[in-house]
């Protein structure tokens, strides 16, 4: 499992949601999936972007309604770090992307830009992060944090 907290609900043909469905779906997830934002994407096929809470999943009950209000079925697709769409929560400034600590094999999520870094299992968010730097001197390497990793 990926542990994001973006996807987006694809419709899986032509679709059409008017104002009022979409207020009915984004009402619905932002109450019961929990998700923090909910907005239309422009182009085809209709595309729902949702930022949430938990991981990328979404309660069969919840997708039945969603499908139920757009009158069409949807299929779920994670956004993943390095996705434009996906910039760093802490700084906004870049993107964050897949790296590995080169010495252990540790997986991690690190912002080009500020360094804020999060391990495995840890949701992308403003709380969760730690410094590059700091996460290593933790695990006993040197803060020299570039040269330590490799992009995945």
């Amino acid at each position: 499992m990926i542990d994001t907290s973006e996807f987006d609900l694809v419709a899986d043909g032509p679709t059409a949601i008017g104002e009022a469905e979409f207020k009915r779906i984004q009402y619905l997830l932002l109450e019961f999936q929990p998700a923090r934002r909910v907005r239309i994407a422009d182009g085809s096929p209709t595309r729902i972007q949702v930022v949430g809470f938990g991981g990328p999943e979404v309660a069969s009950g919840i997708l039945a309604k969603v499908e139920e209000i757009a009158g069409a079925s949807f299929h779920l697709e994670v956004v993943r770090a390095g996705d434009p769409r996906f910039a760093c929560p802490r700084c906004s400034q870049d993107n964050v992307d897949h790296y590995r600590v080169i010495a252990t094999g540790e997986p991690l999520r690190v912002c080009p830009e500020c360094d804020a870094t999060w391990t495995a299992g840890q949701p992308l968010d403003r709380s969760s992060f730690v410094d590059l730097a700091t996460y290593l001197v933790s695990q006993g390497l040197t803060d020299e944090a570039w040269g330590l990793l490799e992009r995945q």
